[in-house]
């Protein structure tokens, strides 16, 4: 996962995940629907936000929201999750929209890895809070069930890839 610095003259930011999904370059539902992508999820000491990777209820693709709480894999799907306690999505009620943004997601896989994909986020903020994500939290689930995870934290010096 890399991130670009914070471009306060535009109020911009750029996300990049590699990762294995098995619902394919739409990121659609696979494992019989019964699995999703994550949502990019970032937290600091005092803010959550989310980025919803596929429009999903009153949260749209792309687009930053500050969250109230984030649900995890056995709050999505019950028990059998992977990694039940592990945050998986942002919750849609009380997220506010921060920001639009676009998803763009293409294979980089080989024959071996048919289903590698890299994401990439870009998204505008309104907010005077997401000016600075140095320091914060990342979360990233590959699914829902939270087998794959990312997490890290969004470095002070973000290099633009």
């Amino acid at each position: 996962m890399s991130f670009t610095a914070f471009n306060a003259a535009n109020k911009t930011f750029t996300a990049k995940i590699g990762f294995n999904y098995g619902g394919g370059v739409s990121l659609g539902p696979f494992h019989g629907g019964t699995l999703s992508v994550g949502d990019l999820l970032i937290s600091n000491r005092t803010n959550r936000y989310l980025v919803p990777l596929v429009t999903r209820g009153t949260l749209d693709a792309g687009d930053l929201y500050s969250a109230t709480s984030y649900l995890t894999a056995q709050t999505v799907h019950g028990s059998g999750s992977g990694r039940p306690t592990e945050n998986v999505w942002g919750k849609t009620t009380g997220s506010v929209r921060l920001g639009t943004g676009t998803v763009s997601s293409v294979s980089v896989g080989g024959s071996t890895i048919p289903n590698k994909l890299e994401l990439t986020l870009n998204f505008v903020g309104n907010d005077a809070s997401i000016t600075n994500f140095a320091n914060s939290a990342v979360s990233f689930a590959a699914a829902t069930c939270a087998k794959d995870i990312i997490t890290g934290v969004v470095p002070a010096n973000t290099p633009v890839p």
